[in-house]
């Protein structure tokens, strides 16, 4: 399944889904049979800054290395980038983000 940012973390399956985070500062709950996103969870930072590193069509915009490397870096990190494995229990989802916030979040999907 083709995603538009990294993934370094571990996937768990949680509720017959596959669970993972990724550098976007997005969960995804994917049907690991069709290999379709069912939902997806996403940091309130990335919320904020998504359209900055993403075009319309949810596409890395291709001019976001053009100026400085390191930069460009920093803005993806401060998305709320989730580099760990998520954890669950209880049908709630636990991981954190790279800008220090830590998530609770229920699963809805069934």
């Amino acid at each position: 399944m083709p995603l538009n940012m990294r993934v370094y973390g571990t996937a768990l399956i949680m509720d017959n889904q596959l669970v993972f985070g990724s550098f976007n500062g997005k969960i995804y709950f994917v049907d690991p049979e069709t290999g379709l996103v069912k939902d997806t969870f996403q940091t309130a930072e990335s919320k904020n800054t998504y359209s900055a590193l993403f075009d319309n069509q949810d596409k890395f915009r291709n001019d976001v290395y053009d100026k400085d490397y390191l930069a460009a870096e920093k803005q993806i990190l401060a998305l709320g980038a989730i580099l760990s494995s998520p954890v669950s229990e209880q049908n709630t989802l636990y991981f954190g983000d790279s800008n220090g916030y830590f998530y609770a979040v229920k699963n809805n999907i069934k």
